[in-house]
């Protein structure tokens, strides 16, 4: 009896010590003592290779730090571009990060992965800038590039958040894209314009502690450049929650551009109108907006109207000019057929958008003047000299 007492009793501190050293295992923890770590990790191999060819569609990548990293890495920390119907799969050992696709990837296609500056250490330091991994399942590599800087407003500089930096295409090439498959509309077809807050965007990388940012892998093509604080991690931007910022005018990328500069902050989400017009000497009409206009360079005088403000009066005509003044900021319309003193409707084109595609208040896309035209300083009698 006492000697199976002694055996169930060394089993059990057998079992007891197993459990531990798995607890152990499963919860790890900076060491006791020594000095303070306050030191950010860094990478210091990557498999596959930069800008490696011919990689395999079920996707095994790995990471090595030159130290241990929590094992509480979300999959928001690591996001792949073109994005995938299902989110990567990480896992932790060590020093190591493992990245799996639970989908194949394309064929012949381009993919960047880029690794949060989120990741931590087992001190709690976080990466100082985010990394990537550029490779292609061809046999070629898409070598476009893309930097600039995301600022923000005085009051959230000293949390250096990081910021999502978005790509999104354009046009007729959207449909080449997987994962927007899903907004075509019952007859098959696809918005040519982005849909910024429900599409994931193509490319994404993030801004490292100095407001920096890199794209790499880029193909060519027409582009809309968008930046956001994805406090829900969604890769959505959120106007209700999130400082945003959108890029002035789209990008063509055929070659390598001047860096991109953008300012995060609240969205206007009010509406969208014209605030007047300003008499302008040589029958020119200033036409200013509570916001800027998107792309306004791309209308023409065709698309503008002036009628007399006269409900029996069905007279109407088109400006005999049109220009968007980039450093006012306003558009610009003449005509020569004004008559002073008369009182006009000028009609502004609804398809007018601003920069985050509100489209112009159909209510309010008319207004009424008093064509008061400042006069040519050749009008002004000469004096005689005293």
């Amino acid at each position: 009896m006492d000697s199976h007492r002694e055996i169930n009793t060394r089993i059990m501190k057998f079992i007891v010590l197993w459990i531990l050293f798995l607890w152990a295992c499963a919860h790890m923890e900076a060491p006791k003592g020594g000095p303070e770590d306050k030191y950010a990790p860094y990478v210091v191999g990557v498999y596959p290779k930069s800008k490696q060819t011919q990689v395999k569609r079920n996707f095994h990548g790995v990471v090595q730090f030159n130290e241990w990293i929590h094992d509480r890495v979300s999959l928001t920390q690591v996001q792949i571009s073109p994005p995938l119907k299902r989110p990567l799969k990480v896992e932790t050992d060590g020093p190591y990060l493992h990245i799996y696709s639970r989908d194949p990837l394309d064929t012949n296609t381009t993919y960047s992965i880029v690794v949060s500056r989120d990741i931590k250490d087992l001190r709690g330091n976080k990466l100082r800038r985010p990394f990537q991994i550029l490779f292609s399942t061809g046999s070629n590599i898409d070598s476009l590039e893309l930097e600039g800087s995301v600022d923000l407003f005085d009051s959230y500089k000293a949390s250096k958040p990081q910021a999502t930096i978005a790509l999104y295409p354009m046009g007729s090439n959207r449909y080449n894209f997987q994962h927007l498959k899903d907004l075509y509309d019952s007859n098959g077809v696809l918005d040519t314009i982005p849909l910024l807050l429900k599409e994931l965007p193509l490319y994404t990388t993030q801004s490292d502690t100095a407001g920096l940012f890199q794209f790499k892998g880029l193909a060519p093509g027409d582009y809309r450049l968008l930046a956001f604080l994805d406090k829900n991690k969604n890769r959505v931007p959120d106007i209700k929650t999130e400082k945003i910022a959108i890029a002035k005018s789209d990008i063509a990328l055929k070659d390598s551009l001047a860096p991109q500069s953008l300012t995060l902050a609240n969205l206007d989400t009010s509406g969208f109108y014209p605030r007047g017009i300003d008499i302008l000497t040589d029958a020119r009409l200033a036409i200013k907006f509570n916001r800027p206009p998107f792309q306004p360079e791309n209308f023409l005088a065709k698309h503008f109207t002036l009628q007399l403000e006269d409900t029996n009066s069905t007279w109407s005509i088109h400006p005999d000019l049109y220009y968007w003044d980039k450093q006012m900021q306003q558009m610009v319309i003449q005509s020569d057929s004004l008559t002073r003193d008369s009182t006009y409707l000028l009609n502004i084109p609804k398809s007018l958008k601003d920069s985050t595609q509100v489209a112009l208040d159909s209510s309010r896309n008319k207004i009424i003047f008093s064509y008061l035209p400042l006069p040519d300083t050749n009008d002004y009698p000469q004096l005689e000299s005293s």
